[in-house]
């Protein structure tokens, strides 16, 4: 079952990438056709982001209410999954700005994996 929640992250990005212009309410000039593209991507990536952020905070307030392993290991793997598939796109698209968050993606998985790994101890 949690192998699905690895696949939410490439269904939300092709979404995006077939309605590309989702979030725009007003036509593009023909002159800033590219510049607008670079820019809707950089929002829909932003969207996914913030989508994350919320399931992470929804996912851990119920492991904090229920102290349930099932929401520790959901909550987990859903940031998990969000944050090598976040590596995994900075690294393809070479985006070089974004090039430190693959630090923090690093460090986020192993503090992850650190409470995985310690949870009963």
């Amino acid at each position: 079952m949690y192998w699905a929640i690895f696949m939410l992250w490439p269904i939300l990005k092709t979404i995006f990438y077939y309605q590309p212009l989702l979030f725009l309410n007003e036509p593009i000039a023909d002159g800033s056709k590219e510049h607008a593209l670079v820019t809707l991507n950089k929002i829909h990536n932003n969207i996914i982001s913030a989508i994350h952020s919320c399931l992470a905070f929804i996912s851990t307030g119920m492991y904090l209410y229920s102290y349930s392993t099932e929401w520790l290991y959901i909550s987990s793997i859903l940031s998990f999954s969000y944050f090598i598939w976040d590596t995994y796109t900075i690294i393809i698209q070479k985006s070089y700005e974004n090039y430190p968050y693959i630090l923090h993606h690093v460090i986020a998985l192993i503090i992850i994996q650190d409470q995985l790994l310690n949870y009963n101890k």
